[in-house]
């Protein structure tokens, strides 16, 4: 994408007046430096084709904010906007509710995988193998053993096991899931640990009711549209259909929704209720599974249904998504 000031003197109402920047996202790139040229000189000269126009506030830009040029369709652009700006519901970055981490690629640093249980019985999750992984819900399906000059560190990393797993990266043209939820606690290679922070002013029984309910309801968000939006939308780039989610920069600041215990009651059933069920690829639009977690969060955040289903839509025939040019069959 090229970027330069807007100089119609518009602005959006959310840069004080101050200008927008102006980015394009292209849908070829050009592959000679007489395209290159060309495409330049059609740019400044409005008449560019095969490219998304979208406008990003020139403060968020000098605040180092490029959360603009991570979609490109505009209405992507648009909807990340309102989630993470916590105008389509109130929001808090996933580090703020949560502690998130260790990162999974520091296992190998510790332990190895084995076929077999060692002398502690730690099941584990390894690799995310997107022909495994295609529901929500997942059983640990293979074991890690303690290097015998690591023991303290292993023991260490095992006792921050979650049930709340996210992927540090994605194939996105083939993966399903964005967050799964073990039927035990448990780290993962290739994946991250989340658990829930929790107010030592609840009771016993609801101290223990929110480490069991929220893990859910944050698993059946982060797979509905919504959810993959966020995610994406706080990604590295450095590779377009094979992006990487670091601790700091990304996975801590996943926007999820401020959600209430009636609200994390309610997710939480539609998990229980939904689970099992295989999820489609992100291309599939009319993914029956994907449309009920859509319609669970909608009914539990009052959302408008139409917009989540044209976002769905979008998101099908985004380019990092499908592996093709937009719109392409």
């Amino acid at each position: 994408g090229r970027t330069d000031g807007r100089t119609d003197g518009r602005t959006d109402g959310r840069t004080d007046g101050r200008s927008d920047t102006r980015i394009i996202n292209l849908a070829i790139n050009p592959d000679t430096a007489i395209r290159a040229t060309s495409l330049v000189k059609s740019i400044i000269e409005n008449r560019a084709e095969s490219c998304q126009t979208v406008w990003w506030p020139r403060s968020k830009i000098e605040e180092g904010d490029w959360l603009g040029v991570q979609f490109f369709s505009p209405y992507l652009v648009e909807a990340f906007r309102t989630i993470y700006d916590g105008e389509m519901f109130t929001i808090k970055q996933l580090g703020e509710v949560a502690d998130v981490g260790p990162n999974g690629r520091t296992i190998t640093m510790y332990m190895n995988r084995s076929d077999t249980p060692g002398k502690y019985g730690w099941a584990s999750i390894y690799g995310n193998e997107t022909s495994r992984i295609t529901s929500m819900s997942i059983e640990p399906y293979t074991y890690v053993v303690p290097k015998p000059d690591k023991m303290r560190e292993a023991e260490r990393f095992w006792s921050r096991r979650s049930t709340l797993l996210l992927p540090e990266r994605m194939r996105l043209n083939l993966a399903r899931v964005t967050a799964i939820n073990s039927t035990q606690p448990t780290i993962g290679a290739s994946w991250t640990g989340v658990r829930p922070r929790i107010k030592k002013s609840w009771s016993s029984t609801q101290q223990k009711a929110w480490r069991t309910a929220w893990p859910k309801a944050v698993a059946t968000y982060l797979n509905s549209t919504l959810g993959i939006v966020s995610i994406l939308g706080v990604r590295i780039p450095n590779v377009l259909s094979y992006p990487k989610f670091s601790l700091e920069e990304n996975q801590r600041r996943i926007p999820v929704p401020d959600l209430t215990y009636k609200q994390v009651s309610r997710l939480a059933v539609a998990y229980d209720r939904l689970s099992g069920l295989t999820l489609g690829r992100w291309s599939e639009h009319a993914d029956k599974a994907r449309t009920a977690l859509d319609d669970a969060v909608c009914r539990t955040l009052e959302l408008n249904a139409e917009v989540v289903a044209t976002t769905r839509f979008e998101l099908s025939r985004e380019p990092m998504v499908t592996g093709k040019r937009y719109n392409e069959l």
